[in-house]
């Protein structure tokens, strides 16, 4: 399986992520991008400080100057290179995965994310072909350090107000970057606050920094529970991606938290355009508009997102992943804004998280579920067939079909021979009727 993927490069060290690919990433980024002005930041991870320093020798002697901004997450990265101006911006992290893996997100000027189309295939390409031959500038480009974590709290507090700060809150930072950083934010704001795995350790000795597994959110939830806390934060590794759980305990998916921080954005932005992924809730869409907003579907991956945000000069995008992104952070997600701004509508509403998802539960999903296939392209071709004249059928990602009281989305994994499926209804039993018979006609198709 290659390290250079659809968003970024990733994988084990050493076996696959080493100093000497980090130095050469770092050649082949100005290659490509021309970058001489690059920011350049870390997770907590063991490998991390060496693969860093790799990274910024290989960025200087291709005579890019580099801002070394540290220990960071990556929102705090993009921020750096859209604050300061920089031509580009590499964070050494691995997000979510497990400690034994590390690897690069990469971006542009204004942290206009690099794909695999748009430069990551090109880096992969000058490794192979030209870093054999690579030959130093004469004169090596410097690096200067910065602690620029007061200019990212000034920027946040600028988009915030926050007019209930007794709220109790609980908030797992999973060993990950925001222990130190984040976390600081809302304790600044927030007196009745507990921290839990604040300490950064890349080994992940509590549980893996992934929000999105049930497992990993678990003592959250119940820490919000044994102290009776108001509302559960939950940080992925690289801080990029927040999770809820409301005082039930319950974890609320992205796509309710997206129609919620729609609401915050249209109150100062009226008529302004939303994205919401497509695999979200119909709900969405509905209390978009219903808050005078522009609701349009995006694909699924965080550099379609931000290409469709600037286009349409949305003023918020969001995922189920948890991402989510917004138009005063430079089309960049973030995932203290988005905790920030759920703690504000809780303290103008008066209402728990529970109380304001409620009315938007109204629908009946069910989650997304894998199936392993062959052929997917085939198997896709074969579902759209069977479909052929009953519903609204879009390509946008994958194969959606809409019906009046039912609709359903297949979209192909990036790394795994499997199709996705999310499905939704109008009733359970619809829910699960449809469910089972695409559940048959997958297995027949593949």
């Amino acid at each position: 399986m290659t390290i250079f993927k659809a968003y970024d490069i990733r994988g084990t060290v050493p076996e696959q992520i080493t100093p000497e690919l980090a130095r050469n990433i770092g050649r082949g980024f100005v290659a490509i991008t021309g970058a001489r002005t690059v920011a350049v930041g870390r997770d907590m991870r063991v490998s991390s400080p060496e693969l860093s320093q790799a990274l910024i020798a290989g960025l200087n002697e291709s005579g890019a100057e580099v801002l070394d901004v540290g220990m960071v997450s990556t929102p705090m990265l993009n921020f750096a290179v859209a604050q300061f101006g920089k031509q580009g911006g590499i964070q050494v992290t691995a997000s979510h995965n497990p400690g034994a893996y590390n690897g690069f997100k990469l971006c542009g000027e204004a942290g206009k994310p690099i794909s695999y189309d748009t430069g990551i295939g090109q880096i992969e390409t000058w490794i192979r072909d030209q870093a054999p031959r690579f030959q130093p500038e004469a004169t090596s480009a410097g690096s200067s350090t910065q602690d620029i974590f007061p200019d990212y709290v000034a920027f946040l507090e600028s988009q915030i107000k926050l007019p209930n700060k007794q709220l109790k809150l609980v908030v797992d930072c999973a060993n990950g970057v925001t222990g130190p950083r984040e976390y600081l934010v809302l304790e600044k704001h927030f007196s009745n606050i507990e921290g839990m795995f604040l300490e950064p350790d890349g080994n992940f000795p509590n549980h893996e920094a992934n929000p999105l597994i049930p497992e990993n959110i678990k003592p959250l939830q119940d820490r919000v529970l044994a102290t009776q806390a108001d509302l559960g934060i939950a940080f992925d590794g690289d801080g990029d991606r927040v999770a809820f759980v409301d005082r039930n305990g319950l974890a609320i998916s992205g796509d309710m938290i997206t129609a919620l921080l729609a609401r915050v954005e249209l109150e100062r932005h009226p008529g302004a355009m939303v994205l919401y992924d497509l695999r979200s809730s119909r709900a969405v869409k509905e209390e978009i508009e219903k808050h005078g907003g522009v609701a349009r579907k995006c694909r699924v991956g965080h550099s379609f997102i931000k290409q469709m945000m600037r286009e349409n000069e949305a003023v918020l995008a969001g995922e189920l992943s948890g991402h989510f992104y917004f138009r005063s952070n430079s089309y960049l997600d973030s995932g203290i804004l988005a905790a920030l701004m759920v703690l504000e509508l809780l303290g103008t509403t008066g209402q728990g998280l529970h109380e304001l998802v409620a009315p938007l539960e109204r629908f009946h999903r069910s989650g997304e579920q894998n199936f392993e296939v062959g052929d997917q392209d085939a198997v896709l071709a074969r579902v759209e067939k069977a479909f052929e004249g009953q519903g609204e059928i879009s390509h946008l990602d994958g194969l959606s079909v809409d019906f009046e009281d039912w609709w359903f989305n297949l979209r192909k994994s990036n790394t795994e021979p499997l199709l996705r499926v999310n499905l939704e209804g109008v009733t359970r039993e619809l829910m699960e009727e449809k469910l089972a018979s695409l559940k048959e006609l997958l297995s027949e198709a593949g």
